[in-house]
């Protein structure tokens, strides 16, 4: 009996429904779980992008104001460019408008920046006698997690 039983599954070609049915159940699966990975690694090349984008920006400005004189480098105190008047002295408008337009055209049209400039420098909350530190931030929507920011700071004598 066993062994007409063998025989008989040993002569089987092809494969059964149900077998045919879990297959395709497991391929559907994979692809599923391939898809959404698929989306999740789109979301990071374009918060990566952005992130590289706006470190480049912070950069430019930090450049910018490297070639300054600490006297000009102060005027820059306050600027954030969604508010015009923190940059409507002569010194800073040329500067924070170009950066201004860069932001909003090669990052985000939302996107803003800011700079702050302490004189004597304060670094884990103590004055640094001698020093200045520029801070450049830019910032972004990112999605429904509210604002992305990258921050550059650059101490000076």
């Amino acid at each position: 009996m066993v062994a007409k039983v063998l025989k008989r599954i040993g002569n089987q070609k092809g494969f059964t429904l149900v077998e045919a049915l879990i297959a395709i159940g497991l391929l559907s699966l994979a692809l599923l779980t391939l898809m959404s990975m698929f989306t999740v690694s789109g979301r990071m090349i374009i918060t990566s992008r952005q992130r590289t984008e706006a470190t480049y920006l912070a950069q430019v400005l930090m450049e910018r104001l490297t070639n300054e004189t600490l006297a000009t480098v102060a005027q820059f105190n306050g600027v954030d460019t969604r508010n015009a008047t923190t940059f409507s002295a002569s010194a800073t408008n040329g500067i924070v408008t170009s950066w201004k337009d860069q932001l909003e055209n090669e990052l985000r049209t939302d996107a803003f920046g800011t700079v702050q400039v302490e004189s004597p420098a304060i670094i884990d909350g103590t004055p640094m006698d001698g020093l200045t530190r520029t801070i450049v931030r830019v910032f972004w929507p990112s999605g429904q997690s509210g604002l992305s920011q990258v921050e550059l700071f650059l101490l000076r004598r």
